[in-house]
């Protein structure tokens, strides 16, 4: 049988992949037949070519070629093909047909296809953004906060969000879909080598648009946050294309506010759990410990065994250090993970975590309460910020699957007066401009500006209703049955 032929693209990536090579140019071997195959893919673009020159501006895609490492400055590094955009213009509300012909001609980009337009060596990267080697102010060195982010897709969108919110002190982690391309996750791989703070789980999962393996995902990387030495304060769970809103100095602030309490949106679970199955305590093994179980029991005063009572919310939430740490000690999840995500369900990443976060029976420090399911008052939230199909706060006036995909015509109109740390979404291949004059916006009030907290309101955050809950708790993180009676859900 004759030797397989050599392919020296699939063998960098690999290498990479497996952490055995850093990054390099592709080896001389091999060159003659990259040749003929580059060969006939130019005979094919340059048909492609004349078809994407005769598209409309508004939906033609480039690819991103950052070949040059750029110079130092204390200013914001534009990103590829931004040099000429007016941010200030964009934010200041006097400028309407610049913005406006920033709409009508959307800039839109894609990862390039090779390493050698977007090089991924550590020194190319730093070069590319600002990453901090000590903390910006004392209040964020004193509180490190980390972040869990399932990926799939979009490597430099993910490059340019972790230089907009990056310190030393925090910790963030990426977990792949297994989907996702071998050249995607190379790059987060590099990615990662450049920083200690940064990390990449190890299984790739296979989650899709359902939420099937969401949960799991974002535990594979809880496990390597949730280290001893990691000494963060809260920790949050996000998605591909959620983006930040708040500088890191804002975040550090409102997770201050929330007073301990766990950011989680909740609503009455529409029917995605088989309520046939047994949930009850026992069955789960919910508790490592069978004494915490027994002490449940010995105070159980209904006929009907303890069980799982479940609640809906958005798979984007802020957890506490102490949440976490209770969780991982304290709890087995693994036959609760096993009987919701069936693999059928849809939204099954809606679920397990909402759920546990607001029973009181658990324990969870934190923890909020189902009594406002019960009265059918949905909880308020800021992690994360939706549009789900307003129009009137929309006025990029695109949706994808009805969540609004913000344009740079939204930015100083809706973006900046959200409450929440992220927005969901800003995406690279619907208006780049728009991610670029955000992300100036961020730097210039981490690096350039004073740091304020003038922008947020104290009081909202303190009004929230977990934050109230929270406030309620006596020094073992217990609400009294009265408290919790005459708790005000609206």
């Amino acid at each position: 049988m004759g030797k397989e032929p050599r392919d020296p693209l699939k063998e960098l990536l690999l290498s990479v992949e497996d952490g055995d090579a850093e990054i390099t140019h592709l080896p001389e071997q091999g060159q003659t037949r990259l040749a003929i195959v580059l060969f006939t893919v130019l005979l094919f673009a340059s048909g492609l070519t004349y078809f994407l020159l005769t598209l409309p501006a508004e939906v033609r895609v480039h690819r991103v070629v950052l070949t040059e490492r750029l110079n130092e400055s204390p200013y914001f590094k534009r990103p590829f093909g931004t040099n000429d955009l007016k941010c200030d213009w964009v934010m200041d509300g006097k400028h309407k047909e610049y913005v406006e012909k920033l709409a009508k001609n959307r800039y839109r980009i894609e990862d390039p296809d090779n390493f050698d337009d977007l090089p991924g060596d550590c020194a190319s990267i730093r070069s590319r953004h600002r990453f901090p080697s000590s903390p910006t102010t004392p209040d964020e060195a004193d509180f490190p906060v980390a972040i869990a982010r399932n990926v799939f897709k979009d490597y430099y969108y993910m490059e340019l969000m972790l230089a907009a919110t990056y310190q030393p002190q925090n910790y963030y982690c990426y977990a792949i879909d297994k989907s996702a391309d071998h050249l995607f996750r190379a790059r987060i791989k590099a990615l990662a080598k450049c920083f200690p703070n940064v990390m990449v789980a190890q299984e790739f999962r296979e989650m899709d648009s359902a939420g099937h393996r969401m949960d799991l995902a974002h535990i594979d990387c809880l496990k390597m946050l949730t280290t001893p030495e990691k000494k963060w304060k809260y920790v949050m769970l996000l998605q591909n294309h959620d983006f930040p809103a708040k500088t890191n100095f804002e975040k550090v602030a409102i997770f201050k506010w929330l007073n301990g309490s766990n950011d989680i949106e909740l609503n009455p679970e529409p029917g995605r759990v088989n309520k046939s199955l047994d949930w009850s305590l026992t069955k789960m093994k919910i508790f490592k410990d069978p004494k915490k179980l027994e002490k449940i029991m010995t105070a159980w005063k209904s006929t009907a065994p303890p069980k799982i009572t479940f609640a809906k919310g958005y798979n984007e939430i802020s957890i506490s250090r102490e949440a976490m740490d209770y969780m991982f000690n304290e709890l087995d999840l693994t036959n609760l993970m096993n009987q919701v995500d069936d693999g059928k369900t849809y939204g099954i990443d809606e679920i397990v975590f909402p759920t546990l976060l607001s029973m009181d029976l658990l324990g969870i420090p934190g923890h909020y309460t189902q009594k406002c399911i019960d009265e059918d008052v949905s909880s308020g939230y800021i992690t994360r910020h939706s549009n789900w199909g307003d129009r009137g706060t929309c006025s990029s006036g695109h949706f994808r699957h009805s969540i609004c995909i913000y344009g740079i015509e939204d930015l100083a109109t809706h973006i900046d007066p959200i409450p929440a740390i992220y927005v969901n979404k800003l995406m690279p291949d619907f208006d780049f401009n728009a991610v670029t004059c955000w992300l100036e916006v961020l730097y210039n009030r981490t690096f350039i500006e004073k740091p304020t907290l003038a922008r947020l309101g104290r009081e909202y955050y303190a009004n929230l209703k977990h934050v109230r809950y929270q406030a309620l708790k006596d020094e073992h993180g217990e609400v009294s049955e009265e408290k919790r009676k005459n708790f005000k859900c609206k």
